[in-house]
């Protein structure tokens, strides 16, 4: 894939989560269970994290993004 600047100087991830994913990514690569790990993301607003965590292992993977959600 290929990122580019937007009109409003954003790239369409947050690259100061670099050290999140690669924490997701490690310890995921390193798992060791029967059944496949279940992963939660809260902030999937881009997706990097869930990518992060599908690299790594066939995960059970749900994503939450909730934006303008009021309770």
């Amino acid at each position: 894939f290929c990122l580019g600047m937007t009109s409003f100087k954003h790239v369409g991830i947050f690259p100061e989560q670099a050290y999140n994913w690669n924490f997701i990514y490690d310890n995921l690569k390193n798992y060791q269970a029967a059944e496949a790990p279940k992963v939660l993301n809260l902030f999937a607003y881009t997706g990097a994290a869930s990518l992060a965590a599908k690299a790594a292992k066939d995960v059970n993977l749900k994503n939450l993004f909730a934006s303008g959600f009021k309770l």
